[in-house]
């Protein structure tokens, strides 16, 4: 039980993790595309 509860945390944790570099990547992208 105690193994896949971790397991479970690290996949949930590697998941949120993804989608803030995702999310970063995508506003970079918006700020080089948008024109001053």
């Amino acid at each position: 039980m105690a193994t896949k509860s971790s397991s479970l945390v690290s996949l949930v944790l590697s998941l949120i993790l993804l989608q803030l570099f995702v999310s970063s990547q995508v506003c970079l992208t918006e700020a080089i595309r948008i024109p001053r």
